[in-house]
């Protein structure tokens, strides 16, 4: 499933040497994690088929060890991440800023039957919120879409139907300095289940030049 980037950005003037806003995308379409020479499966089975990356085996890992960095050892550092999810039964995240292992970077998590909060990877929630933006009960028929603003130590993020307007508002705002960098993947918790796809991240570090 392709995503469509809204909107563009001109400005007066001649800009150069402007390096390419977008550093790291997949729509999963080649069915193979092979694109990425860093990826690192933590723990479950991660495959990709008909354009979507799943973790597909019952049982497998408990708690959050069912994870995978796609970019494992890379600095992202201030960026906007976009994502499709689908929730199984149980909770789902986009992992961020992150390291190898649990309590190693930031989760945005998608949790029980409305919840959306931040936490600590697997361990400590850091902020919460309930029924986001009105979406009163997660469910796993549907595709989300998930968005995700940091920069320096602030995060922000929102969450709401796939192919609907993003609000103008964010679910979740916080203040937060325990990971300055680090690396980006995906998290199931307990057992099968789980897809992504139309993963975009945009770098907010590029600089403009008149």
């Amino acid at each position: 499933m392709a995503r469509t980037q809204a909107g563009t950005r001109t400005t007066a003037g001649t800009r150069t040497s402007l390096p390419n806003p977008i550093i790291l995308s997949d729509t999963f379409s080649s069915n193979t994690l092979s694109n990425y020479t860093n990826s690192t499966v933590v723990n479950g089975t991660w495959v990709i088929g008909s354009g979507i990356l799943t973790q597909s085996v019952a049982g497998s890992g408990a708690g959050w060890a069912a994870g995978v960095l796609l970019t494992n050892g890379s600095s992202y550092t201030n960026f906007d991440l976009y994502c499709d999810i689908q929730k199984p039964a149980g909770n789902i995240q986009v992992v961020f800023r992150s390291g190898i292992t649990a309590n190693s970077g930031y989760g945005l998590q998608i949790r029980d039957t409305a919840n959306l909060r931040i936490e600590n990877w697997g361990q400590t929630n850091l902020i919460q919120t309930t029924n986001p933006h009105g979406l009163a009960n997660w469910s796993t028929s549907q595709w989300y879409t998930i968005h995700v603003h940091i920069q320096g130590n602030y995060i922000q993020a929102s969450i709401y139907l796939q192919g609907t307007t993003e609000p103008t508002t964010y679910d979740l705002n916080f203040y937060n300095s325990l990971f300055s960098t680090g690396s980006i993947g995906f998290s199931v918790e307990n057992g099968a289940g789980g897809n992504f796809d139309n993963l975009i991240v945009l770098n907010l570090n590029r600089r403009f030049q008149a």
